[in-house]
């Protein structure tokens, strides 16, 4: 399922392309809002960044089966409600699902999903797993699963917090440069401090004064060496002209870059260039998003890269 399955710094447009492309079928949940639903930039379907909006585009164009679920009594959108690149999606049977029969209208979805994945009958974990999903989806318990979700969260942060170092390798050489504004030295100092605290080893500039003849220099070898980009995405940074230089500098020597989304929004804080890199978020929950980042650096620095062709 999206997001969460996207390995950190990947560009996830090709991740979502890949998996569209790997699946035997497309179910497209369409709720009472689905077509209104908005984020800062307007109505989400009409941005063409949206994961929904690509996950469909990809699978529409693949010639993916794409079938229409609709949830709580939601109506089927019509052509001229939808982008150029989703109007097919109109075209398409789509599949009832809600509250007063959920049991039955489940069995129907069953069947369908049976026929499609060449006989293959989902097993009984499977469709426990999305009858109770689409329950709470459709409002008619709480999710049996919640608990079980923070538990996971917990023990994933409690892990990666008391996980030793592995004996390192060729490709830990160098340690990991963060960028940042000089405006959040005191974040960046945060977000080091608890690198440090898991072994890695973090290259900040806060040492060094800008506009010297050595400064530029240093950062270049710095980034050259380095085996990932940390960046602390703000609008301070956004707004740097030196986090410019560093992040243009990393792209040009083909760097891993790992974003970090620690103030601001999307619009107001993601350059440009990252803007569909998969990054991680610490402005609520500081640490279950260095849980995710510590996690990242040490699979990336061991050579275990992902590879999406």
């Amino acid at each position: 399922m999206d997001v969460d399955a996207i390995p950190m710094g990947m560009d996830f447009r090709n991740v979502l392309e890949v998996a569209v492309r790997k699946a035997d079928v497309m179910l497209v949940l369409i709720g009472p809002t689905w077509l209104t639903s908005r984020s800062e930039d307007g109505r989400r379907l009409d941005n063409p960044n949206d994961f929904v909006r690509m996950e469909i585009e990809y699978a529409l164009r693949a010639d993916v089966p794409v079938v229409p679920v609709l949830i709580d009594e939601a109506a089927m959108p019509q052509p001229r409600q939808l982008p150029e690149s989703l109007r097919q999606l109109a075209y398409r049977l789509a599949i009832s699902l809600s509250a007063a029969s959920l049991q039955a209208d489940f069995q129907g979805l069953l069947q369908f999903l049976r026929r499609s994945l060449s006989g293959r009958a989902p097993t009984a974990h499977w469709k426990l797993r999305l009858l109770s999903w689409l329950a709470t989806l459709l409002g008619v318990r709480p999710a049996p699963n919640e608990r079980e979700s923070n538990n996971l969260r917990e023990e994933t942060v409690a892990q990666v917090a008391n996980t030793r170092p592995t004996p390192k390798t060729a490709a830990d050489d160098g340690e990991v440069f963060m960028s940042y504004a000089r405006d959040d030295t005191s974040l960046m100092q945060r977000v080091r401090e608890r690198l440090t605290r898991s072994e890695i080893s973090v290259w900040t500039d806060d040492k060094l004064q800008p506009g010297t003849a050595s400064w530029k220099k240093a950062v270049e070898l710095a980034i050259e060496k380095s085996p990932c980009f940390i960046i602390l995405l703000t609008p301070n940074a956004k707004n740097s002209s030196v986090v410019e230089m560093e992040l243009g500098y990393a792209l040009a020597q083909e760097r891993i870059i790992l974003p970090i989304l620690a103030d601001g929004t999307n619009r107001t804080a993601v350059p440009m260039e990252i803007i569909n890199r998969q990054w991680t978020d610490i402005r609520e929950e500081f640490e279950v998003g260095m849980a995710r980042l510590i996690q990242a650096v040490t699979a990336y620095r061991s050579g275990e890269i992902p590879k999406f062709n």
